[in-house]
């Protein structure tokens, strides 16, 4: 799934990626219960299970440990949130490259060159010159 937002150029921006067993969520929209500003896309075939604010909270008050479960989810979610979000504006294009092939490398293999430049933040022909400098 691909989360993404429309710059001020209109041109998409990836905000972040996600792939099997993992959660995904807006949690300014849930929180706020306003539509969200982002938008969501299968970039893969996909089987979603969605949850709405009011189920959410009832199953929080009949399984007490889904909220510890939710709450791990949470911590995990934003501490790698925060890791690339720093690894990110911290480097240039190319460092960028690289931490994803450390990190996330099946997202090379299985997201379009044109999401993974979007999700870095250069454009489809600059991404076709990093990976060819990566393999140098």
């Amino acid at each position: 799934m691909q989360i993404y937002y429309l710059d001020k150029h209109g041109d998409e921006a990836t905000r972040d990626l996600f792939f099997e067993t993992q959660w995904m969520t807006n949690i300014e929209s849930f929180s706020k219960q306003e539509p969200s500003r982002e938008f969501y896309r299968a970039v893969e075939p996909s089987e979603l299970l969605v949850i709405d604010r009011d189920n959410f909270f009832q199953l929080i008050g009949k399984i007490p440990q889904f909220m510890e479960a939710y709450r791990q989810i949470l911590e995990a979610s934003y501490s790698h949130s925060v890791d690339r979000v720093n690894t990110f504006n911290a480097t240039d294009a190319l460092d960028r490259l690289k931490w994803i092939r450390e990190n996330q490398p099946h997202i090379l293999t299985r997201i379009s060159s044109r999401i993974i430049a979007s999700y870095i933040g250069v454009s489809p022909e600059t991404l076709s010159r990093l990976k060819s400098r990566l393999r140098n």
